[in-house]
């Protein structure tokens, strides 16, 4: 019986280390700037927080927050998200491009 319970308790432990190697970073909550201004020059969907533009990993929060996708937006939001540990290419205005750090968005409100 001891050893069943030390073999739950040791497997229980190796799944909740394996859950923390994949973690890059603390859940962060903020208020930020979610901008599309790349038909005006701009640079395509980014969230600016604290001085800082982030991209995100995928558009799947974003496009049922603003609707129908649109060429220009630009709103101020609270987003949940972590920091992926990655960069990714920011494409803006008149061919011009940057790596920025990526998101994962977990949440995006008013």
């Amino acid at each position: 019986m001891k050893k069943t319970i030390l073999q739950v308790v040791l497997l229980l432990a190796l799944g909740c280390m394996k859950k923390i190697e994949h973690e890059t970073g603390p859940e962060l909550t903020n208020r930020a700037i979610l901008s599309n201004t790349l038909a005006a020059d701009g640079c395509e969907w980014n969230f600016y927080v604290d001085k800082k533009t982030y991209v995100p990993s995928n558009l799947d929060l974003i496009r049922p927050f603003v609707g129908k996708e649109t060429y220009y937006h630009y709103d101020s939001v609270t987003v949940r998200y972590h920091l992926t540990g990655r960069q990714k290419e920011l494409k803006c205005g008149w061919g011009a491009k940057s790596m920025q750090d990526e998101i994962e968005v977990l949440e995006v409100k008013k």
